[in-house]
């Protein structure tokens, strides 16, 4: 699998690359958001939101589970669909109907990711892992991004990587980059 690591300095935010990775989403696409506690996963969320053009304040859906996310006519028509799967019990089925139920017309996010069934994640036409970690310093985050192949949609994710890394590029270019194939 595909994978670019980055140190995201404070300054810069997890906001602000979620930001760039919401204006890439397309269709059918899965974000899996795993690190630890306050490692930022919400703060990503919510600037994939704000890069789809969704205008409402996204919060942790940790006790709600799922939370949907109308588009606001922005830079995307797509609505996200933002899920906590952390306390989420194995078999929960009305849990795990919902979050495929209408997959391939919207962005589904998964906090804690990682906990999500592979039967789940395999249900999903594009599939991006984002890995947060904490430095030891506490400044700043890591992240890591693997991009995943096993998809009936190559050309879709080739697409998306590439609109990714010009977004980065351009707009973010103090991130610290490393690509691993």
């Amino acid at each position: 699998m595909e994978s670019e690591e980055f140190f995201v300095p404070s300054g810069i935010g997890l906001g602000a690359v979620g930001e760039l990775l919401g204006h890439a989403a397309l269709p059918g696409l899965l974000f899996l958001l795993t690190g630890p506690m306050g490692s930022g996963k919400t703060s990503l969320a919510a600037g994939v939101a704000r890069g789809m053009g969704i205008t409402s304040r996204i919060a942790s859906p940790t006790f709600l589970y799922l939370q949907s996310y109308a588009s606001s006519g922005g830079p995307s028509s797509l609505a996200l669909l933002h899920a906590d799967w952390d306390r989420v019990a194995p078999g929960s089925e009305d849990l795990e109907e919902t979050l495929v139920a209408g997959a391939e017309d919207r962005v589904t996010l998964v906090e804690w990711g990682e906990k999500l069934p592979d039967s789940l994640v395999a249900s999903f036409s594009l599939r991006v892992r984002l890995l947060l970690s904490i430095p030891e310093d506490r400044e700043g985050r890591l992240l890591k991004m693997f991009w995943d192949p096993a998809t009936d949609r190559p050309e879709d994710l080739r697409l998306m990587r590439r609109t990714v890394r010009t977004l980065l590029d351009d707009r973010l270019p103090s991130l610290r980059r490393k690509t691993k194939n």
